[in-house]
Order: C-alpha cells, then sequence, then structure tokens
C-alpha cells in the first residue's frame, strides 16, 4: 500500500509525507488554464472590500495553524518572515494535557471561527475564495464531530509503521537549510527531543490510565523500530545526511562547517540517541496495561472515533454501512470480471503466477517515461523537478515501500522522493510505486494545484482521500503504460482493486463491526488467503493504525465514480484531459465539493 505525510503540529499530526505503500488538467495549456482558474466575477467597491477581507481573515488562520511548532513551520514555509512569523521558542511542539482542543486553530474554537466564516457575504466573493469557503466550512464541520473531552485519549502517535518515532527522524533529515539561522534551529530542535519524547510518553501513560494503551504487541512493534534506529549511534543517519546539507549555505567556511558538524554528532549522540532510549524505557514499562488486543469497536467511544476518523480520512459523505454495503459489491464485481478473463484466456494463469515484469529499471528513467506517457490522458507535468533518495537502512523494517515530501507552500519545486529498497523487489512494482509517487501521483498533483496559485491555507489543509485516492488512481492507470499484454494489465488492475477492497472491507469489519482475528481469517479464506501468519500480519497492522488503508481505497473508489458518473452524463462530449483538469484544479477537498465543481466547471461550462 502507498501512504502520505505532511506536517506535524503540537498535537502531532502528521500531513507532510505523502506515504506509498504504498496532475493535469485539459485541453488548456498551463497558462490557459491559469487565466481561466484565476477568473474574477464582475463586483463592485462593496465585494472587492469584501474579498480582502475574506483573504485576511484565511491567512490569519493560516499562520496559526502553522506557528504551532518550529518544525511545522519549516516544512510549511522557507520564509515566515514574509507572513510576518516569528515564533518565541523553537521546539517541536508538545500535546497540551492540561487543555485539549478540538481545533487546528489553538486560541479560537472551532465554532467560533465557523460563525466568523458565516458572517462573509458568499456572493460577494471570486471563485477561488468561493472555493476556499466552501472546503473551509465543511472542514469546520467535521472537526466539530471530534469531541476532545470522550476522544481526546483515542488518537495513538506511535503506531508501527507510520508513527513519530519512524517519521521525526525522516523529517529531521529533510530539514532544510536556507540560512545559518536555520542550521541553528534545527540543533535546537535535536536537543528538544528528551522533552519532545517525555511529553509522548506522558500521554501515552495517561491513556493507560483510562483504559487506551496500545496492545503488548504494538508495543513491541514500537520498541523494535526504536532500536532498529540507534543500534549503531556513530553512523546514525542523522550524523551521515548532515554535513552533505551543509552544503547548501555557501558562504560557510570549512571552520564553521567543522564546528556545526561537531554540534550535531553531539546533539545526535547526547540527547537524540538518550531520548530514544528513555521512550523504549517507558513504553515497556506500560506493558500489560493494554485492554484490548482488537479494534475500537471494543472501547466505549471507539466506534465514535472511527467514523471521525472514517470522515476525515477519505472525504466521502457515504455512512460506513454504505462503504461496507459499497466494497462488497466491489469486491463480487472485480472478482467476476478476473474470473471471465481467466477463463477466456488459458495463458493469464500461467503468466499471472510468473514474475512479472518489465525492462525499464532506473527509477530516473521510469519518472521520465511515465511523463511523456501520462500526455494522451492529462495536461503536461508543470515541473519535472524532483530529487530521489532511498530509506536509511535503519529504517526500511519500519517505513513503507516509498513516500512523496510535500514542499513548503512558498518553495514549489522542492519535491522529494524516497524509496525503500526493501520493499520494492520487482520493476513492474517499482513502475507503478513511481507513478503514485511521482508522475501522475502526488509531485505531479501537488505541483499541477500549486501553479493555480490556491490560497495558502488550502496548502495546509489536509484531504488525504483526495490526495491519496488520486495517487492509487494513477498507479491504477499507469499499468496501461507497461508494454504488457492488455488483458493481463486488466487483471492487474482488477487485482489492485480486489486487494485495496480487501484491505478496506476489513479495516471496517475490525473497527466498525467488532471483527476478531478469527473472524478476519475467515473472511480471508472466503478470498483464497488461509495462511495464519498472513493473516495476523494483516490483522495486527489494521489494529494498531486504524483507517489506515481508507484513503487509499475509497478515495480511488470515489475517482472511479466521479468518472464513470460523469462520462455517463456527458456522453460524446465527455474528455478525460479535460476531466483531469477540472479535478487538479480544485485540488483537495472532499469529494462532495469535487462533484459540485465539476459539475460548475465541467460539465456545464
Amino acid at each position: 500500500m502507498k501512504k502520505t505525510f505532511r506536517q506535524m503540529t503540537a498535537s502531532l499530526i502528521i500531513s507532510s509525507i505523502l506515504l506509498c505503500g504504498c496532475s493535469s488538467n485539459s485541453l488548456l495549456t498551463s497558462a490557459a488554464a491559469q487565466d481561466l482558474y484565476d477568473h474574477r466575477y464582475s463586483v463592485g467597491s462593496s465585494s472587492i472590500e469584501a474579498n480582502t477581507e475574506f483573504d485576511d481573515f484565511t491567512r490569519e488562520i493560516f499562520t496559526q495553524s502553522i506557528s504551532t511548532d518550529a518544525l511545522t513551520l519549516h516544512f510549511e514555509l522557507q520564509d515566515p518572515s514574509a507572513y510576518d512569523i516569528d515564533l518565541d521558542n523553537i521546539n517541536l511542539g508538545r500535546i497540551d494535557l492540561q487543555n485539549p482542543i478540538s481545533t487546528f486553530v489553538s486560541d479560537i474554537s472551532t465554532s467560533a471561527l465557523q460563525s466568523e466564516l458565516h458572517d462573509f457575504d458568499y456572493d460577494s466573493l471570486d471563485k477561488k475564495q468561493q472555493q476556499t469557503y466552501d472546503i473551509l466550512d465543511e472542514f469546520l464541520d467535521t472537526d466539530q464531530m471530534y469531541d476532545t473531552r470522550e476522544l481526546f485519549y483515542y488518537p495513538e502517535y506511535l503506531s508501527s509503521t507510520s508513527g513519530i518515532q519512524s517519521l521525526l527522524p525522516v523529517m529531521m533529515s529533510e530539514y532544510a537549510f536556507y540560512s545559518r539561522a536555520d542550521i541553528d534551529d534545527y540543533l535546537t530542535l535535536l536537543k528538544d527531543f528528551p522533552d519532545y519524547f517525555n511529553n509522548i510518553l506522558d500521554y501515552e501513560k495517561a491513556k493507560a490510565n483510562v483504559g487506551l494503551f496500545m496492545s503488548d504487541e504494538s508495543v513491541k512493534e514500537v520498541v523494535d523500530a526504536c532500536q532498529t534506529f540507534i543500534e549503531d549511534p556513530n553512523n546514525n543517519m542523522l550524523i551521515e545526511v548532515f554535513p552533505d546539507k551543509l552544503e547548501a549555505i555557501s558562504d560557510l567556511s570549512d571552520a564553521e562547517k567543522s564546528s556545526y558538524i561537531d554540534q550535531n554528532n553531539h546533539s545526535v549522540k547526547n540527547y537524540v540517541i538518550p531520548a530514544y532510549h528513555s521512550l523504549i524505557d517507558g513504553l515497556n514499562a506500560l506493558k500489560g496495561n493494554g485492554t484490548n488486543d482488537n479494534g475500537l469497536y471494543y472501547f466505549d467511544h471507539g466506534k465514535e472515533y472511527y467514523e471521525y476518523l472514517i470522515k476525515t480520512k477519505t472525504g466521502s459523505s457515504k455512512s460506513p454501512d454504505e462503504l461496507i454495503e459499497w466494497l462488497d459489491d466491489t469486491l463480487k464485481s472485480s472478482m467476476l470480471q478476473m474470473v471471465v478473463l481467466i477463463s477466456s484466456d488459458e495463458k493469464l494463469s500461467d503468466q499471472l503466477d510468473e514474475n512479472m515484469d518489465i525492462a525499464i529499471s532506473d527509477p530516473k528513467d521510469i519518472l521520465s517515461a511515465l511523463q511523456k506517457d501520462l500526455k494522451d490522458n492529462f495536461p503536461d507535468a508543470v515541473t519535472d523537478q524532483y530529487t530521489l533518495k532511498y530509506v536509511p537502512e535503519s529504517l526500511e523494517d519500519s517505513m513503507n515501500p516509498a513516500f512523496y515530501m510535500i514542499p513548503p507552500v512558498d518553495v514549489t519545486d522542492s519535491n522529494v522522493i524516497y524509496l525503500n529498497n526493501s520493499q520494492i523487489t520487482d520493476n513492474l512494482t517499482l513502475f507503478t510505486t513511481l507513478a503514485h509517487e511521482g508522475y501522475p501521483g502526488h509531485l505531479y498533483q501537488q505541483s499541477a494545484f500549486s501553479a493555480t496559485k490556491p490560497d495558502p491555507l488550502r496548502q495546509t489543509m489536509n484531504f488525504l482521500g483526495y490526495v491519496e485516492g488520486w495517487a492509487t488512481y494513477a498507479e491504477n492507470m499507469s499499468y496501461e503504460w507497461t508494454g504488457l499484454d492488455s488483458s493481463l494489465i486488466r487483471c492487474l488492475q482488477l487485482n489492485q482493486d480486489i486487494t485495496l477492497a480487501l484491505y478496506g472491507r476489513i479495516d471496517l469489519g475490525i473497527h466498525y463491526e467488532g471483527w476478531t482475528e478469527e473472524n478476519t481469517a475467515e473472511f480471508l479464506a472466503d478470498y483464497g488467503f488461509d495462511d495464519d501468519e498472513t493473516v495476523h500480519s494483516v490483522f495486527r497492522a489494521i489494529v494498531a493504525d486504524p483507517a489506515s488503508y481508507l484513503p487509499y481505497c475509497i478515495g480511488y473508489m470515489e475517482f472511479k465514480e466521479l468518472r464513470e458518473d460523469t462520462e455517463e452524463t456527458m456522453g460524446d462530449d465527455f474528455d478525460l484531459t479535460q476531466f483531469h483538469q477540472c479535478i487538479l484544479n480544485v485540488g483537495p477537498c472532499s469529494f462532495d465539493i469535487l462533484e459540485k465543481y465539476i459539475q460548475k466547471d465541467y460539465i456545464d461550462a
């Protein structure tokens, strides 16, 4: 599976890396599309004043939401001074255990913020502002589902595959140096590791006190990941990558570089490594406090919290029961199509059992080929700038197969794709993975949306269903560019559909319907999976990270449904490139809002 993350806030919500387990427009040129998107309605002077006030309003929300901690701010903006932001304290953020909050803006309630939003005259806003209004309004509606009095201790920030313990080192290794001040801030953040992890441990202790602590098996998985990261202190990744990062500051003398390297080595060995040891000791001391080896269903408010996760992570308005029915129908339909295909071509079954591969193997060659291949159905990419990196060996076991690092709002061409060599074993997988992370997936979609010059607030709002659904949709289409036989390609696409639906259905079964490992085994046995080790691995992964598969599965299915419905509505007038153009222009949002603007900007245009 593939995944995504973008930022870390004081509440430790991650959304600045788009993880993989794993963008374009129409016949319009990029310039023409931008002109169309920037079109303003004819307004009088009072409306212009209202437009300015609305921009001020969203700018204030943006600056507050990215000013929760120094790490979030740095990954969102290269130049905070352009927004008059100057943090008093340089730290990694904290969970406020004394004053839990529900809104993503720390000093104003969600309901008060929404009331202020509703004071604006919608009709006086221009088109882009109306989109921001619609998206923010719905976002705040959803946020109010999260009642911190009951649900504050339900999030788990130390999950085995996407927890803070694994993501934070990657974030720090990617902490860009634009100036000497950035180096100084980075070194200050390294010294904050002990207090930061102590704060997380305090949260975990509080979870244990209210009966919400993780299972012993989950503790072991997190501890194992921590131990792997720190097992060779002298060759830790944060020591290895630091000297090269200094080269970004051209006027550093050799003596200054040497001094900074010594400071970094000292901080990693005397702050970072000990912080991980303390985290390990603290988690081991809490073993035995877990009260539930199954899903959220078995906690008092677990089902309520899971429904909130579904809404926020998928962007779908469908109820959990509707999603279950949809997934069951998808599994039946896809399996039937697969059976019909295989029965009509006796060679297919053998081909699927063989070690399928493609000739192209170099990642850069694959990304170049993908940029050319997408031109038939997608607008041209707005950038070809990217950097390929590889997950350090110390993190390979606890990281996904690949991920994309979203650039700061004011640095649009700083695109980084990480590959995990331990989990990508053949060229075909590498090809489709790079389609998901690169073209026409995450990198392509993010750069296309940035090119529309959206309100900065839009760039900080997390809509995983859209971004992961799009990347999975792009990945599925990329099979058509592999050069394989058309029937085999269709089988591979159906296999992806089935795999996604299986994981999504199990996720809902475990956390919404209360499936145990035995129930999960019975379900998978119906689809030919009866290996106990595989069942246990799938069950544990989904228990430890609720709703983590749904953005890929449900987001992808929503895009497929939107495309099918639009094709049916438009008939011969449907143009796939223009359809994709409109989706990318609208940008990340819920699928109800996306459908609204597909209707307005494409179908009715």
